[in-house]
This record gives C-alpha cells, structure tokens and sequence, in this order.
C-alpha cells in the first residue's frame, strides 16, 4: 500500500507489474504482435488484440499507468518493428524491438 501511495499509482518501470502492452491495430497484426511477445519474453507483457479503437487502447492502459505501450499496425509489421508510446508522452516513436529491448534491460 505504501508503495501505491509513494508513487500515486505510477510505479517504475522495473516495478510495474504490466511492463509492455502490444496493442494492435487489426486482425492481420496478431500474428507478428505474438512474435514480439516472445522477443520480449524477459518482460512482464500483454497483447490486446480486441477490436476497440486504437484510441480507446491507448486511453485504456494510460489510464492504468503502464510504462509502455507498443502499437503493431501495417507498417510496423512490414518494417520489423514497434511503434512505442511510453507513460506520459502524447508521442509515439518507431524503433525495432532489439532496441527496445537494450533500453530497458538495464
């Protein structure tokens, strides 16, 4: 409790007990979302692969404070990569999951 108090819900990264959420923009992203899942598999992740609206998505896990949430649509698949937007960022910035993974390993 004292924790949740301390921090006002927003934990750090290493504490969060949901670290990333893959988020998906259609169907056709799921498999490659399951894909980044397992390369991220030393982290605590979800998938929503639901058929809400991206902005209901990113409202939704905002709002529970997870540090990272990682948006898999056509582009991302076809490039290899994730477009990630971290807690407390209107921005979302493309990089590939190995340098996503380098950043917060440490």
């Amino acid at each position: 409790g004292i924790l949740i108090e301390n921090y006002n819900g927003k934990f750090p990264f290493w504490l969060a007990p949901i670290q990333f959420v893959i988020v998906t923009i259609s169907e056709e992203c799921c498999e490659y979302a399951k894909r980044v899942e397992q390369q991220l598999s030393g982290f605590r992740v979800v998938i929503d692969t639901s058929s809400d609206t991206l902005t209901y998505k990113i409202r939704k896990y905002s709002h529970q404070k997870v540090p990272c949430i990682l948006i898999i649509g056509k582009s991302e698949m076809e490039n290899k990569t994730v477009s990630v937007r971290e807690l407390g960022s209107n921005q979302n910035k493309t990089v590939k999951v190995s340098e996503l993974i380098d950043k917060y390993s440490n």
